[in-house]
């Protein structure tokens, strides 16, 4: 019986084409899904990227300041400050230092004290050394070292490791940020200021500076001292004073630069300051002096006696124990450099392989050969850092000889003049006398005029040095220096080609996924269709 308006779809009669498989039904089913299935991939791709901005949210960013300095102050290459204290990276960060760049940065609104100072490190970074690693790496990375080669070459490495002497290292600031991020202007502008604070504080407490210059004040000169003080004793203090000025003037002009430093149009350059101390003491003080020896000026005769002869007993004792000093000096000199050569000439030879000698002193034959190259080298280095310490010390023991001579020089001037004083102020050669008032009167207002021309030297003086300092004697231009420019390194917690693949597979999931559900979709929603249609149909 032939079943009338059957659904050729669920027809159970054999078809001629039941062996072959086509997908054109399937194809004409997803047509009508389309744009279903391309709203699924839209919202694949939104869905994608707001989980990857709420990773993004979730997962801190690792950001790496640094920045590369070097240090020059002396005793750097040692690992010493000048005050020959013991210096270490972490003198850099330490409490002090980062609270002081913590408050004055800021930094409370990006995030506690605690997390600011574990972000803080400081590295060694020497090129000379990483490149010297990277040459033995790649030799130490040969599998075919046997273990006594690769022993060898590792004792070298450490060897020439040790002799490498560059102090340079790289200060940074190692940021793990979310929502709050900390610009990379102000991560500089940290990093420089941890420099600098250090920087002052060493100059300050450990004598890192290498001009340790001094300066004078007002403070030197008291006015109240010239009513109280003898004639005598008033201008030979103006007088110290002025040669100690001058003294301070010619250490001050040892900094590059500072003889053409100006405070102003009318201000005195340094040069200008000291010829008008010279002058000073020339035309001013020395004629003062001159005449009150004539005059015997001076409100009590007996206590300046005193005074003079107490000032060439400390000259006298100042003269010997400078005296001493020197032929110490010249002595410890003298015998060192008596047997530096001999131990020099030892060791040379010993560098140029001349071996052991014999009783009779004839080299032992075939003893160069017992050495291997590495230790003849060791040798050499021994030889040449012993000839350099030998220089160094030479030359120290020279420096001190003549810084003392030229003490002794200045002594002997000093022992000279109170000696020619007490002579001519001596009763028993007439010269001596109570002064009239118009000598007085006279010295007085000389005095005067000194203390006055004295006190405006020393402010010139204090302007010219603090306008140095400003530009020359700063820490920061002193004990390091810049060698390479800020940089910052981003790491990303997600990899780009991560996030790329991940992508590619999401999308492919979904071209898989969405056209598999609108297939299952529209078998569910026909099935009940067919089987309600076929009881209707189906007649006997």
């Amino acid at each position: 019986m032939r079943l009338e308006g059957r659904d050729p779809l669920i027809s159970s009669e054999p078809s001629q084409d039941d062996d072959e498989i086509s997908i054109r039904p399937y194809l004409a089913r997803l047509w009508a899904y389309r744009q279903a299935m391309a709203l699924g991939l839209v919202l694949t791709a939104l869905t994608f990227g707001l989980a990857l901005a709420g990773l993004a949210l979730v997962i801190p960013t690792e950001r790496l300041g640094s920045l590369q300095f070097r240090l020059l102050f002396e005793g750097a290459e040692d690992g010493e400050y000048p005050d020959e204290s013991p210096f270490a990276p972490a003198d850099l960060t330490t409490a002090p230092i980062l609270t002081r760049v913590y408050e004055a940065n800021d930094l409370a609104r990006f995030g506690p004290y605690e997390r600011f100072a574990e972000s803080m490190f400081v590295l060694e970074s020497s090129p000379e050394a990483a490149l010297l690693d990277y040459e033995y790496e790649a030799r130490l990375a040969d599998t075919r070292l046997i273990p006594a080669d690769r022993a060898r070459i590792e004792e070298d490495f450490r060897r020439r490791r040790e002799l490498i002497e560059d102090p340079t290292f790289s200060i940074s600031m190692l940021r793990h940020d979310r929502l709050t991020r900390l610009p990379g202007a102000l991560m500089e502008k940290v990093l420089l200021d941890t420099l600098r604070t250090w920087a002052a504080q060493a100059a300050e407490r450990k004598g890192a500076s290498p001009y340790e210059l001094a300066t004078l004040s007002r403070n030197i000169l008291q006015e109240g001292s010239l009513e109280n003080d003898d004639y005598l004793a008033a201008v030979d203090s103006l007088r110290v004073k002025t040669r100690r000025m001058i003294e301070i003037i010619a250490s001050i002009d040892q900094v590059p630069g500072s003889h053409t430093v100006r405070t102003g149009g009318a201000q005195p350059s340094l040069a200008e300051i000291r010829v008008g101390l010279e002058d000073l003491l020339r035309f001013k003080i020395e004629p003062v002096l001159s005449l009150m020896r004539a005059e015997g000026a001076s409100k009590n005769p007996r206590l300046m006696t005193l005074y003079r002869r107490g000032q060439l007993f400390q000259r006298e004792q100042e003269y010997n124990a400078t005296t001493a000093r020197i032929d110490s000096l010249r002595d410890a000199l003298s015998q060192y450099t008596m047997q530096a050569p001999d131990s020099a000439s030892a060791r040379r030879r010993a560098a140029a392989g001349g071996g052991p000698a014999a009783p009779g002193g004839t080299p032992t034959p075939g003893a160069a050969a017992q050495f291997g190259e590495s230790f003849l080298d060791r040798l050499v280095e021994l030889s040449t850092q012993t000839q350099a310490s030998d220089v160094e010390y030479r030359q120290r023991l020279t420096d001190q000889i003549i810084e003392q001579s030229r003490r002794l020089a200045t002594l002997e001037q000093e022992r000279a003049y109170y000696t020619d004083f007490i002579q001519e102020l001596d009763p028993s050669s007439g010269s001596a006398g109570a002064s009239s008032e118009v000598t007085a009167a006279s010295v007085t207002t000389e005095i005067q005029q000194i203390f006055d021309t004295l006190g405006k030297a020393v402010d010139d003086l204090g302007d010219v040095f603090a306008a140095i300092a400003a530009y020359n004697l700063q820490p920061p231009t002193l004990l390091y220096s810049i060698t390479t420019p800020f940089s910052v390194r981003v790491q990303s917690p997600i990899d780009r080609s991560h996030v790329a693949l991940y992508f590619v597979l999401a999308m492919f999931a979904a071209l898989i996924l969405l056209p598999a559900g609108c297939l299952v979709y529209d078998t569910v929603r026909a099935r009940p269709q067919h089987s309600a249609r076929v009881p209707e149909t189906a007649r006997p």
